[in-house]
């Protein structure tokens, strides 16, 4: 964990001003649940930008709010079936 850390923090540290790190999960996984089966655990989303300044967020209802997040990093549409309108205007950072 300490070479993870290490590792993205030499990461951050080289971010030019318009860049951006995303870093998350596919899936969460209960520490508590035996099985291999993904879980109701939270997926973290850690998002980097020399120009923003750190906020919490808080907890999203649906691990879609990624692609909310994606759209709004490229200030345009991502066309499909996918409907986002249970995230319209909510903060994105």
């Amino acid at each position: 964990l300490q070479e993870f850390n290490d590792m993205v923090f030499d990461l951050i540290n080289k971010l030019k001003k318009d860049d951006i790190l995303l870093i998350t999960a596919d899936h969460g996984n209960d520490p508590t649940d035996n099985s291999t089966d993904h879980t109701r655990e939270n997926v973290p989303v850690i998002i980097v930008n020399n120009n923003k300044k750190e906020e919490y967020l808080g907890i999203k209802p649906s691990f879609r709010f990624i692609t909310h997040v994606i759209q709004s990093l490229f200030k345009e549409k991502i066309k499909g079936k996918l409907s986002l309108e249970e995230f319209e205007g909510e903060k994105v950072w």
